[in-house]
């Protein structure tokens, strides 16, 4: 039985273990995680942040910082019992009653503690600082990431390992393979810009970004190619309207962030009101697209094959229209 005074005496404590920590860990290392001593070998992988993340038996109870790999772990058949708080078009069904324990950027430890779980799953970019306040709480953390079709698949095979859940693993593996989506090859090149928009900002998805990756596996060429990177978000670039003009995108797909309704109609009005953007021939031909949040406002996880096919059949249809 699990001792619920004993995990939240272990978080009170964690404030009194927070300056050892910082005085026996040097800049760029992790501590180590605990192991139990009864549990043998146990199960060791190595995580997206090159950790090697060793667990006494297979984990039962999970949070997840980030939405796409509970999504994962659930349609293998894992227990997720925290979950990040994040719009409810971006949650399945399945994981409605998981408990809320913040974002990755902000995460409620207590809460996270009173969950008892057996591991945290946290993002590789935003988490690793966090990784020894979790030890100090005696919970291990794995870090995942979500930059690319074949990271999602990378994310798919390690909570297969981790969770005994090879079959199950392969199966949505098998489901996702390329081959099996048929997509077949563009009439002709297609031009696109991905912009990721809040109600704050709005920037260009690079390549290396999961949309940008997805787009290039389904055939687009993204004008955004070769901007400079954003410091703190790698995988966008400011967007260059300089740049957009002349490129002349065939197709304009939009991200929305945060509230998706608000977020589409401040873009929309801007589209109306700037008369740059009335001379690309995305927006004289109507071929501005707001992207289904539940599959592009962050990594779908399980359901990154339709988040494919929906680019490969926007794509497909303005290559056979013609320009």
């Amino acid at each position: 039985m699990r001792d619920i005074g004993l995990s939240r005496l272990r978080l009170a404590l964690f404030f009194l273990l927070l300056i050892p920590l910082a005085a026996c860990t040097t800049s760029g290392e992790t501590a180590a995680l605990p192991v139990s001593e009864d549990s043998g070998e146990g199960e060791t992988v190595t995580d997206f942040a090159g950790r090697e993340v060793r667990l006494g038996q297979t984990p039962d109870l999970l949070v997840s910082l980030v939405q796409a790999d509970a999504e994962i772990v659930h349609a293998l058949g894992g227990e997720i019992v925290g979950r990040p708080t994040v719009q409810n078009q971006q949650v399945s069904e399945g994981l409605q009653g998981a408990e809320e324990i913040g974002t990755a950027h902000d995460i409620d430890f207590e809460k996270v503690v009173s969950l008892q779980p057996d591991l945290v799953i946290g993002h590789a970019e935003l988490n690793l600082k966090d990784v020894d306040m979790f030890a100090s709480l005696g919970i291990p953390v794995v870090l995942t990431s979500g930059n690319s079709y074949d990271d999602v698949l990378k994310s798919i095979e390690l909570y297969g390992q981790l969770l005994d859940k090879e079959e199950q693993a392969g199966e949505l593996l098998a489901s996702l393979d390329v081959g099996q989506l048929e997509l077949a090859p563009l009439a002709e090149e297609v031009k696109a810009l991905i912009i990721f928009g809040s109600a704050d900002t709005m920037m260009a998805a690079l390549p290396s970004s999961l949309s940008g990756d997805l787009l290039a596996m389904a055939g687009g060429l993204n004008i955004a190619e070769g901007l400079p990177q954003i410091e703190h978000y790698p995988q966008y670039a400011q967007l260059s309207m300089e740049r957009v003009l002349e490129a002349d995108p065939d197709i304009i797909y939009f991200i929305a962030h945060g509230d998706v309704e608000a977020v589409k109609a401040q873009f929309e009005a801007e589209v109306k009101s700037n008369s740059s953007w009335q001379h690309l021939q995305a927006v004289e031909q109507e071929r501005l697209v707001i992207l289904p949040p539940e599959l592009f406002s962050s990594n779908p996880g399980p359901r990154i094959g339709e988040a494919l096919q929906f680019i490969h059949e926007s794509l497909t249809a303005v290559a056979e229209k013609g320009r």
